[in-house]
């Protein structure tokens, strides 16, 4: 009697693990980035010098973003032209100053955030606007919209924790221009940049 209960445990016990191992595993998705992501953020002052129209032009801006792993970020861009540039044109008896400003989405890929001196790259897409404007006057007396791609590479030096600098060049892809006196060419072009940037890294 006793060995026919012990008989009987023993296959209870083997149909219970056989069992268990035959129930299937829940199946996790597959994801590029595992575990916990780290995040930070910054903001930054950005200065630009370029050539637009085949003179020089200097741009100053904003910059901000996230972070994820110290290694990818998204964010975003605004820059707009500071000093005055004359353009001329065949109107009649008119020569008009011009801004220029752009902006858009920025993103990042960092390599070795951690390291005092690390490179990087980034690449905004966005739109932005060209004015003219008669000298006696504030408000633009025509304007025109344009689409824009700019990928960027830069060295970074860790300052502080919260506090780093880059400094990197770009080239600036402009499209849909067509104002007198202003072409796509003309406003595309390299240019080299300044980014002075607070947060946590």
């Amino acid at each position: 009697m006793k060995r026919m209960i012990i008989i009987c445990l023993v296959i209870s016990v083997l149909g219970f693990a056989l069992n268990i191992e035959t129930v299937p595993k829940k199946r996790e998705d597959e994801v590029l980035i595992k575990g916990p992501v780290d995040k930070g953020g910054f903001c930054g002052l950005v200065m630009k010098f370029t050539e637009l129209n085949d003179r020089y032009g200097m741009l100053m801006g904003v910059r901000g973003g996230i972070t994820f792993n110290h290694t990818f970020g998204l964010g975003g861009g605004l820059y707009g032209m500071v000093n005055r540039m004359e353009v001329h044109t065949n109107y009649p008896m008119r020569n008009f100053n011009m801004d220029f400003a752009y902006g858009g989405v920025i993103l990042e890929l960092i390599f070795g955030s951690r390291r005092l001196v690390h490179f990087g790259t980034h690449t905004l897409i966005g739109g932005g606007s060209v004015q003219y404007k008669l000298p006696a006057y504030e408000e633009p007396w025509y304007d025109d919209f344009f689409f824009v791609l700019e990928p960027s590479v830069e060295m970074t030096i860790n300052i502080t924790k919260v506090f780093r600098i880059d400094a990197g060049g770009s080239y600036r892809y402009i499209y849909g221009t067509e104002l007198e006196g202003i072409s796509d060419r003309g406003l595309s072009g390299a240019a080299g940049h300044i980014t002075f940037k607070f947060g946590k890294f």
